[in-house]
């Protein structure tokens, strides 16, 4: 198996939208979360960052935690037009779909 290099970059939301860039994270010895991120303008330009300790979680649940913890720090910033940027899309497939079954 060769190793690929896949180049991606970011992209700022529009002009006056604030864009969360968020992740999550769990530790499998001692089952304890935390997620984190950081929310930029349309400029790239830094507005706010956060980190949170959410307890013991799945990592499907740390990545639910990181959306909403992300759209919450937007809201109580009065940002009112946001986007969030996560890989939770992945964790989400992985705890829906198991051994090929998934669910509708």
């Amino acid at each position: 198996m060769n190793p690929q290099t896949i180049v991606t970059g970011w992209k700022p939301p529009d002009e006056g939208w604030i864009k969360a860039n968020v992740d999550g994270a769990r530790n499998n010895i001692d089952e304890k979360s935390a997620c984190g991120g950081m929310l930029l303008n349309h400029q790239g330009i830094w507005v706010t960052g956060f980190t949170k300790f959410i307890g013991r979680y799945s990592v499907l649940e740390a990545k639910l935690w990181e959306i909403a913890t992300g759209l919450e720090v937007a809201w109580t910033m009065k940002c009112r037009h946001r986007v969030v940027e996560s890989s939770a899309l992945k964790a989400i497939n992985q705890g829906i779909c198991n051994n090929g079954h998934c669910a509708s």
